[in-house]
């Protein structure tokens, strides 16, 4: 599916309030840096999150979206680079409400990304009671 007609695949689940879609993908299994390299987002600002963006605003609906995410560290100089397994949380507004950065690491995840220190996402997420958010092994 490509980025471009993902949105056509959004599904209304009005009984329990919810939205479910596809979003765009890239893959998942990389084998190195360097397969995933030009995939990397930078952080809450990449075509995951401008997608994320467009249905939210377009279904008046959170979305929850996962990326490939590049840290811009040039504040921290001299730094490593820091690339995580991640996922973010755009409200029906289209603002950024949380994120989520993947702490058990797939092996395949390891060829590239470095483990979220912050724990599971959990906090408040409009129109859900209670939200815990994982991704992949963080939940298995």
């Amino acid at each position: 599916m490509s980025r471009r007609d993902s949105s056509r695949h959004v599904h209304h689940f009005p009984r329990f309030g919810v939205w479910l879609t596809h979003g765009p993908r890239v893959g998942y299994y990389f084998k190195s840096l360097q397969e995933i390299f030009p995939h990397l987002e930078p952080t809450g600002s990449g075509i995951s999150s401008l997608w994320a963006r467009t249905v939210a605003l377009k279904y008046g609906c959170t979305v929850v979206v996962g990326y490939p995410e590049k840290v811009d560290v040039s504040d921290k100089w001299p730094a490593s680079p820091e690339y995580y397994n991640s996922a973010i949380i755009v409200n029906q507004d289209g603002e950024t409400s949380g994120g989520y950065r993947k702490s058990h690491l797939y092996s395949i995840d390891e060829t590239w990304a470095l483990e979220g220190q912050d724990g599971f996402f959990s906090g408040e997420i409009a129109g859900v009671d209670n939200a815990v958010l994982g991704i992949s092994m963080d939940i298995a």
